[in-house]
């Protein structure tokens, strides 16, 4: 059981992600995950800092001081002459998101595949983009249009990737040019103008990195990392995989197939989800826990 502290920041060791939270005359320490580390990077810039977490019972001895552990962070603001100034306000972003999450404009809930090296490669790598898979939905969330297509590299694909992601040659017997690719993504941007929800930061990076690769134009979307909104909104310190989510939102059990439509579907219904709990029409709530099982 999670218990919860507040005050103002003593102490401040960025190397062992520590601080103190100063309370009358005593001193307690608590560290704190990587990903946290800019936060308080950032907060430490100005003076009068508070906090309010929740620690567990889990404990480190950092330069010879016992330390629990930070699970959430719910705030922390600084004093100004103005007054405090919110850093990091999580009802704040709970609005923010719910805001996201409902404006009324064209959604697409985007996936990838991707290669993968050898086992033994021992060069740099950049994954290619192999399959896509694309569910387009209204104002609405009605479905209004699917894409998907197996994307031909221009490096043959490692065996590893072909075990992986359960692929033969039989699956590019239809498999178009990464131009025609392009081309056809642009002109779905074209027509729809969607905020484009994505599950992990992958996918865009592999979409620029392509780019890159294939010396093409950028194409500009607003991008949205639903894995992203979930952590900051349920206070997740680890990533939720996918189909964990699906689980918990409908209950679907299944097991992740690593086919792109059918990634980008659970990213739909994961939406949708996550829409009925954020306007409060279902009581979900996913807490820190062993619950990113599934990969992302």
């Amino acid at each position: 059981m999670n218990k919860e502290e507040f005050g103002i920041i003593h102490d401040y060791y960025p190397r062992e992600k520590m601080i103190s939270i100063k309370k009358r005359n005593s001193l307690s320490f608590f560290y704190f995950s990587k990903s946290a580390l800019q936060l308080f990077k950032r907060a430490m810039e100005h003076e009068s800092v508070f906090v309010e977490i929740e620690y567990s019972d889990k404990e480190k001895v950092l330069k010879n001081i016992i330390a629990k552990e930070i699970t959430v962070i719910h705030k922390i603001q600084y004093q100004t002459k103005k007054g405090p100034k919110s850093l990091f306000d999580v009802s704040v972003i709970k609005e923010d998101v719910k805001k996201l999450i409902n404006l009324d404009t064209y959604k697409a809930f985007l996936d990838f595949e991707l290669t993968m090296p050898a086992y033994n490669e021992r060069h740099p790598f950049t994954p290619e983009i192999i399959q896509i898979g694309m569910v387009i939905a209204n104002e609405k969330d009605e479905i209004v249009n699917i894409y998907t297509t197996y994307v031909n590299p221009e490096v043959p694909i490692s065996d590893r990737a072909k075990r992986f992601l359960g692929i033969s040659k039989e699956s590019f017997k239809d498999a178009v040019s990464y131009d025609q690719f392009y081309n056809e993504y642009k002109n779905l941007l074209s027509i729809y103008r969607p905020i484009i929800y994505v599950w992990g930061s992958n996918d865009v990076k592999a979409l620029n990195d392509s780019f890159t690769l294939h010396k093409v134009k950028p194409l500009k979307a607003r991008y949205e990392d639903l894995l992203k909104h979930h952590k900051h909104y349920y206070e997740l310190k680890n990533d939720l995989g996918l189909f964990t989510a699906l689980k918990i939102y409908r209950g679907i059990e299944a097991d992740q197939v690593h086919h792109a439509l059918t990634d980008a579907t659970a990213t739909k219904e994961v939406f949708d989800g996550f829409k009925k709990k954020v306007n409060g029409l279902i009581d979900i709530e996913i807490k820190n826990g062993p619950q990113s099982a599934d990969a992302v």
